[in-house]
């Protein structure tokens, strides 16, 4: 089942995600926003809605590339980004994501 924490950076800014390994559509950005039938815009604002900021995206530029297609988001307080997973994860049960 898919599950996503938070967790403090260096900084003190909340980061929001899951375990996964970057080789796995679970541990892309776009995981749970393809799930929720979500592009980036509305995913963004999905994310504003919990108090997300700080936003950066790469998107990818190369289709065979590694890298790139990277969004990196955090919160400022441990409550909105708590929110925020407790609201994915609670969607991910509901609907079964693996």
């Amino acid at each position: 089942m898919y599950k996503i924490t938070e967790w403090t950076d260096p900084t003190g800014q909340w980061m929001c995600g899951g375990n996964y390994s970057a080789k796995t559509p679970q541990g892309k950005w776009w995981y749970p926003a393809r799930m929720m039938n979500m592009d980036v815009v509305d995913y963004i604002k999905f994310i504003q809605s919990f108090g997300g900021s700080h936003f950066q995206y790469f998107p990818k530029e190369d289709v065979n590339s590694v890298s790139g297609d990277v969004l990196c988001f955090s919160f400022d307080k441990y409550a909105d980004a708590h929110k925020f997973v407790l609201e994915i994860n609670k969607r991910a049960r509901k609907e079964g994501w693996e």
